[in-house]
């Protein structure tokens, strides 16, 4: 279950550093506004890694959340009130991020970003880690 955490994790991490952080050379969120538009490739990759990451049905990490719930519940079920929280905590701020960085507007429409979408190394890097 661990493993399912180190391949979702690892692609957010190669989306933040190795593919936005190279293309604005910057880290700050507010920078990244409208990639839906400008690189939908790798806003598609994204939100899987993303949904991964809030750990819904049909994703693997879906099975480790709920088998980690399930068991808490069983024993402390005021514990598994608290651990929900923080999931559902989790789940908000993933949201969150992904929609200031895909879909939020350009600080002025007179701006333009000449950005290329990511290349077939990132693509197969990040597809494998979304398989």
């Amino acid at each position: 279950l661990g493993l399912v955490h180190g391949f979702v994790s690892s692609g957010l991490f190669i989306c933040a550093s190795g593919v936005l952080y190279n293309r604005f050379g910057t880290r700050l969120i507010s920078y990244y506004r409208g990639i839906a538009q400008v690189m939908p490739l790798f806003s598609i990759l994204f939100f899987i890694l993303s949904l991964g990451n809030c750990g819904v049905p049909f994703t693997l990490n879906f099975v480790r959340e709920f088998i980690s719930l399930y068991g808490v519940f069983e024993r402390l079920p005021l514990l598994s009130v608290f651990t929900s929280s923080f999931i559902v905590f989790s789940i908000v701020y993933t949201i969150y991020i992904f929609n200031r960085i895909a879909f939020s507007e350009s600080f002025s429409k007179f701006f333009e970003v000449n950005i290329s979408d990511i290349n077939k190394r990132e693509f197969f890097i990040l597809f494998i880690l979304v398989i």
